[in-house]
C-alpha cells in the first residue's frame, strides 16, 4: 500500500519487508501463529499513512520522477492513440468503398462499424479503474519502461506521417457524408463523434467522484460547468438529427426534441436535492439561445413560407417540460415503492 503511493525507493521496499519479516519471526518464537505475528508486526511497523507521509518527506526525487512519468505517458497516449484510431477509421472507410461503392450493403457496414465502435467508447469508459490500476501498477514496477513503450506508437505513427500525407488517407474521414451518399451513415458518424465527446466529459466530471461511473454519478449532484458542457454537446446531438430527413417539418422536430426530452428526464430522475429546475435551465439555456438565434438567422434567408425555427424551438421546450415531469414522477414512483 505504501508502496502504491509513489514515496518509497527499492531500496526502502527491501528494508521495510525485512524488517517485517525479522519482526514476524521474533513474534513466531513466542509461540504466536504466523498470522498472529504478522498482524502484530505490522501494527508495530506503523500507519501506513504516516510511513507514506514520512517517506514522501525524505524521498521527494521519487515523487517528483513519477509525476513527470505520468505526464510523458498522459502525453504519448492522447497524441499517439487518436492518430492510431484516425488511421484505422480511415482504412476501414477505404476498403468498404473500395469493394462495395456506393450501396445499401456499404451503408450497412459502415453504420453498424459506427454502432460497434460507441460500443467500445463506453466499454472503454467503464473500464477506466480497471485501466486506471493497470497503468498505476505498470509505474510501481517499472517507470521507464512503461514510459519508453508508450514512446512506440508516436515514433511509428511520426516514421508514417510522410506516407499518410501523400496518399492522403485523411481525406477518407469525409467519406459517409461525400462518399457512400447514405444519410444513415453520415448520422451515425456523428452519433459516434458525439458519443466521443460525451465519453471524455464523463471521464473529466466523474474524476472526483468516488462512485462509478454511471449516470447516476453524472446526475445526481452535477455542476454548472457540467451542465453547460453537456448542455452544448446535446445540442450538437439535436441538431445533427436533422440529417435524418423524413419528410414532415413535424416530425423531424419530434426527433429533435426527443433528445432534449430524454436529457431532462435523465437529469429530473437521477437529481438529488431539489434543485432540479436550476439544474435543467443551466442545461437546456445554451441549446435553446443557440437554437433561437442560429435558427432565426438561417430563417431571415429561406422565404416567408419556410419558417423552421418555431418548430424545433416549440419541440424542444414542449420535450423539457414533459421530460422533467415524467422524469421527476417516475422518481416519485420509485421512492414509493422503495419505502413500501
Amino acid at each position: 500500500m505504501i508502496k502504491s503511493q509513489g514515496s518509497l525507493t527499492n531500496a526502502d521496499v527491501i528494508e521495510l519487508t525485512a524488517h517485517l519479516h525479522d519482526a514476524t519471526e521474533a513474534l513466531q518464537r513466542n509461540n504466536l501463529t504466523e498470522e498472529e505475528a504478522f498482524l502484530i508486526a505490522r501494527k508495530r511497523l506503523g500507519h501506513a499513512e504516516i510511513l507514506t507521509e514520512e517517506y514522501a518527506k525524505v524521498n521527494t526525487t521519487v515523487t517528483i520522477n513519477k509525476t513527470w512519468a505520468y505526464l510523458f505517458l498522459g502525453f504519448n497516449l492522447i497524441y499517439s492513440v487518436p492518430a492510431i484510431l484516425l488511421i484505422g477509421i480511415c482504412s476501414v472507410y477505404l476498403t468498404v468503398y473500395k469493394f462495395y461503392e456506393v450501396s445499401t450493403t456499404s451503408t450497412i457496414i459502415i453504420t453498424t462499424f459506427h454502432l460497434l465502435f460507441t460500443c467500445f467508447v463506453w466499454y472503454f469508459v467503464k473500464q477506466k479503474n480497471k485501466i486506471s490500476k493497470f497503468i498505476e501498477k505498470q509505474m510501481n514496477e517499472n517507470m521507464s519502461r512503461i514510459v519508453l513503450i508508450s514512446f512506440v506508437p508516436m515514433v511509428v505513427f511520426a516514421f508514417l506521417l510522410p506516407k499518410l500525407l501523400r496518399w492522403n488517407i485523411y481525406y477518407a474521414l469525409v467519406y459517409p457524408g461525400h462518399k457512400f451518399s447514405s444519410l444513415l451513415a453520415e448520422f451515425s458518424q456523428l452519433f459516434a463523434i458525439i458519443n466521443i465527446l460525451l465519453a471524455i466529459l464523463s471521464l473529466v466530471f466523474s474524476i472526483h467522484k468516488n462512485e462509478g461511473l454511471n449516470l447516476k454519478a453524472l446526475f445526481e449532484k452535477p455542476s454548472i460547468v457540467a451542465l453547460i458542457c453537456f448542455g452544448f454537446v446535446i445540442e450538437l446531438f439535436a441538431a445533427s438529427t436533422r440529417i435524418m430527413q423524413t419528410g414532415s417539418i413535424m416530425l423531424n422536430a419530434a426527433i429533435f426534441g426527443m433528445v432534449y426530452f430524454m436529457a431532462s428526464f435523465l437529469i429530473a430522475f437521477y437529481n438529488k436535492g431539489g434543485k432540479v429546475n436550476k439544474y435543467i435551465f443551466f442545461f437546456c439555456a445554451l441549446g435553446v439561445s443557440l437554437e433561437t438565434i442560429v435558427g432565426m438567422r438561417a430563417d431571415s434567408f429561406r422565404t416567408s413560407d419556410n419558417q423552421l425555427t418555431i418548430y424545433f424551438v416549440s419541440a424542444m421546450l414542449i420535450c423539457i417540460v414533459a421530460g422533467r415531469l415524467l422524469g421527476t414522477s417516475t422518481k416519485s414512483m420509485r421512492n414509493l415503492k422503495t419505502a413500501s
